[in-house]
């Protein structure tokens, strides 16, 4: 599966991420309050006619993301410059091979934003709005895992391996028993 398109059922929602993104920014703005220091941004004007907000984060030492929300949903486009897939240290420097191949329609306007320095780009995840939250309410709610719930998180988990590590946290034991 490529790498973008893993299931991402485990994020929050899209409006609790865009809220973490504004608390983030808001707390960097208090605790940093000239721009040049602040590692977090959140614009809520971005693309005003379409409704598109924007967050990102650059820690000054070459680490990025920007974070688009969108009617559809919302698309993470990041850079960690000491990944193996950077694209500093290849020639030639190019995005590794699947990292943007398969991003959905309703988010193709994004990789064409020069201010989201897309040539630099170790990983891209999205989420539609119309993707669900459930599995993960399950595990919080301590309810069995089962196959299903289990592929929901993560598509390439082995159910058994699931098991073994839920009996090694302890996932679904009474406490004391």
């Amino acid at each position: 599966m490529p790498i973008s398109t893993r299931d991402l059922s485990g994020l929050p929602n899209t409006r609790t991420l865009e809220k973490i993104t504004q608390s983030l920014a808001v707390l960097d703005a208090i605790m940093s309050p000239e721009w040049e220091y602040r590692y977090f941004s959140f614009n809520p004007k971005w693309d005003q006619p379409s409704g598109e907000r924007m967050a990102s984060m650059s820690n000054g030492s070459g680490d990025e993301y920007f974070l688009l929300f969108t009617v559809g949903g919302a698309i993470l486009k990041g850079f960690d410059h000491e990944c193996p897939m950077s694209t500093w240290p290849r020639t030639p420097n190019a995005v590794w091979p699947g990292v943007l191949d398969h991003v959905p329609e309703e988010f193709a306007a994004f990789l064409s934003e020069p201010a989201f320095n897309l040539k630099d780009t170790t990983f891209c995840i999205w989420k539609r709005s119309s993707d669900s939250v459930a599995a993960i309410e399950q595990v919080f709610k301590h309810q069995s895992l089962t196959p299903e719930l289990v592929a929901k998180l993560d598509t390439e988990k082995d159910f058994a391996e699931a098991l073994r590590d839920a009996e090694e946290i302890g996932y679904g034991l009474n406490p004391g028993s």
